[in-house]
C-alpha cells in the first residue's frame, strides 16, 4: 500500500472526530437558520457560536433619520429647525451629533432633556427676541427602503416635515407645556 501523498495532521481516530464534530456543526448551523426549534436547547455558549447564520435576522425595512423642531414664542407652534450650525461635526448626513444623540438616546429623558437645554440656550443666543424658542420637539421619520431587487435606487431627498405622511413620523421627545411657557416668559 502507498502512502497518502500529504499525509493528515493527527492520528486516524482524531480526524475522524473532527469531521463529525465540524459535521454536526454545520448541520446545527443550518437547523438554526431554518428556524427549527432544537438548537435553542443548547446550552448558550454553544448556542451562540451555531447563529452565526442569523447575524441579521430582521434586517432595516426603513432608513430612519431623527429631526428637531422648535417651539416659537411668538407663534405658539413648533416649526422645523435646521440644526447644522448647531451639530457642524457631519452635519449633513446620520453621524451628525443629533442623529447620534436620537439613535442611542431618544429614550433617555436626562439626555433629551440635556439636547433641549442645548438646543435652547444656542438658538435664543442667536436670534432675535421676537424669535425666542422654548422648547423642541424630536421626532423621528422613517423612509421605506426599496426592494433589493429595485432598480435604480432614488437619491436621498430631505422632505419637509409637513410634506410627510403622519404614520411615517413618531414624536420621541417634546418640552413639556409648562416648560416651554416658563421659557418662553424669561427674557435674556
Amino acid at each position: 500500500m502507498t502512502p497518502p501523498a500529504i499525509p493528515g495532521l493527527g492520528p486516524r481516530w482524531a480526524r475522524i472526530g473532527a469531521a463529525v464534530l465540524f459535521s454536526a456543526y454545520l448541520f446545527t448551523m443550518l437547523a438554526g437558520s431554518v428556524k427549527a426549534s432544537w438548537p435553542q436547547q443548547l446550552p448558550g455558549p454553544v448556542l451562540y457560536f451555531t447563529q452565526v447564520a442569523c447575524l441579521f435576522p430582521k434586517a432595516a425595512r426603513m432608513a430612519i433619520e431623527y429631526r428637531v423642531e422648535a417651539w416659537s414664542c411668538s407663534d405658539q407652534a413648533f416649526y422645523e429647525l435646521d440644526p447644522t450650525p448647531y451639530f457642524p461635526i457631519h452635519a449633513n448626513n446620520k453621524e451628525s451629533r443629533l442623529h447620534r444623540a436620537g439613535f442611542f438616546y431618544r429614550r433617555e429623558r436626562v439626555v433629551m432633556e440635556a439636547l433641549e437645554d442645548y438646543l435652547v440656550r444656542r438658538v435664543n443666543e442667536d436670534v432675535a427676541q421676537a424669535e425666542r424658542i422654548g422648547g423642541i420637539r424630536l421626532s423621528s421619520v422613517r423612509h421605506p427602503l426599496p426592494a433589493f431587487d429595485e432598480r435604480p435606487v432614488a437619491r436621498f431627498e430631505r422632505t419637509e416635515l409637513s410634506a410627510l405622511p403622519e404614520d411615517r413620523l413618531k414624536a420621541w421627545f417634546y418640552t413639556p407645556v409648562s416648560r416651554r411657557a416658563r421659557t418662553c416668559r424669561v427674557s435674556p
